[in-house]
């Protein structure tokens, strides 16, 4: 009963979800683009010149300003997934108006966001191929590399890009359940 009212109104509020979908995946695209440029032979051809210019913090400056990209994208998936949390508060009150449990409303909401992340780190891998080729050019012209348009799916960048998504979206999925928890003890 309580997964047909969550799938009824997921669909009666599909404006709000499509929105915080198309984050989603878009999130997911630029941190596989952003990973996939870190890891690609052009990048890594660019590293060993700074390094052998003296520069050699080239890197390192690359490493923490993925660590800033990360975070902001952290913050990102947090105020999304409370915003439509927010929007489904009459939704969740006639749950418990129902007597549905607040532990199963809390699963509820956890499943349906994952299912969400699902689906979005899935489809997010696609465009950020896509995303990745056209940053992996535009380094490749800027510094005059020969150009390898080669799609490719990295190994690597899809490594780092899932355990950072994931570890991003469990904390976001941790920040917004504790709030739902309290507020549906009270």
């Amino acid at each position: 009963m309580l997964a047909s009212l969550s799938h009824r109104n997921m669909k009666r509020q599909l404006s709000e979800y499509k929105i915080f979908w198309f984050s989603l995946i878009g999130v997911v695209a630029l941190m596989y683009a952003f990973n996939s440029l870190i890891v690609s032979p052009t990048m890594q051809q660019l590293f060993r010149l700074f390094a052998e210019s003296g520069n050699g913090d080239i890197g390192v400056i690359a490493a923490l300003f993925s660590v800033v990209v990360v975070f902001a994208f952290g913050w990102f998936i947090s105020y999304m997934m409370d915003f439509i949390l927010q929007r489904r508060s009459k939704e969740i009150s006639t749950y418990m108006v129902l007597g549905v449990e607040k532990g199963d409303i809390c699963k509820m909401i956890f499943k349906e966001n994952a299912f969400f992340g699902l689906v979005a780190i899935i489809l997010g891998f696609g465009f950020g191929i896509l995303v990745s080729k056209i940053l992996e050019s535009f380094v490749s012209n800027l510094f005059h590399f020969q150009e390898t348009l080669l799609v490719f799916l990295s190994v690597k960048a899809v490594g780092l890009t899932c355990i950072e998504f994931c570890i991003v979206y469990i904390l976001s999925l941790i920040h917004i359940s504790e709030p739902t928890r309290h507020s549906l003890i009270s």
